[in-house]
C-alpha cells in the first residue's frame, strides 16, 4: 500500500496552514499534451504554494505565463484524489502521436503517466484525473 499523502502541517503567524505534498515529498505537479504535427506541448504546472503556470512550446521559445493561484482548499482536493488513485502505483506510459500526461516530481524524482496510443486504452481514472486539473485551473472563481 502507497503512503498516504503527507499533508504537512505547520505553524506561521500563529495559524496552521497544510502544505502540498504527495508521497515521496512532491514539489510540484504537471499536467498537459503534446505531440502532432508540431510536436509542441502546452502543459500545466502548479507548485506548493498553488501558483498555476501555463507553458507553451509550440515556438521556438517557450513561452510562460501565470495563470491563477489555487487556493489551500483546492490543492488539498487535488491531494486526496491523487492519493485516493494511488498515483504514484500507476504505471501507464502509452504517448502516441498525440498524448496527454499528469506527473508529479519529487527529491526522488518524477513519476508519469502518459496516454494516447490507440491501441492501449487510457485508465479511466487518469482521465477523469486530468478533466479534473483542467477544469481547476482554466475555471474562475
Amino acid at each position: 500500500m502507497i503512503i498516504l499523502p503527507l499533508l504537512l502541517t505547520f505553524v506561521a503567524c500563529g495559524t496552521q496552514r497544510k502544505a502540498f505534498l504527495f508521497p515521496g515529498q512532491t514539489t510540484s505537479l504537471t499536467f498537459g499534451r503534446g505531440g502532432g504535427v508540431t510536436g509542441g506541448v502546452e502543459e500545466y504546472l502548479i507548485d506548493t504554494s498553488g501558483k498555476v503556470v501555463f507553458r507553451e512550446t509550440l515556438k521556438q521559445e517557450p513561452s510562460y505565463r501565470e495563470v491563477k493561484t489555487l487556493d489551500r482548499k483546492q490543492l488539498n482536493e487535488i491531494a486526496e484524489k491523487i492519493d485516493a488513485l494511488e498515483f504514484l502505483e500507476v504505471t501507464f506510459n502509452h504517448p502516441g502521436n498525440l498524448y496527454w500526461f499528469i506527473e508529479t516530481r519529487s527529491d526522488a524524482g518524477p513519476h508519469r503517466v502518459s496516454w494516447g496510443d490507440h491501441r492501449k486504452e487510457a485508465p479511466p481514472e487518469m482521465v477523469e484525473l486530468y478533466k479534473y486539473l483542467e477544469k481547476a485551473v482554466t475555471e474562475e472563481p
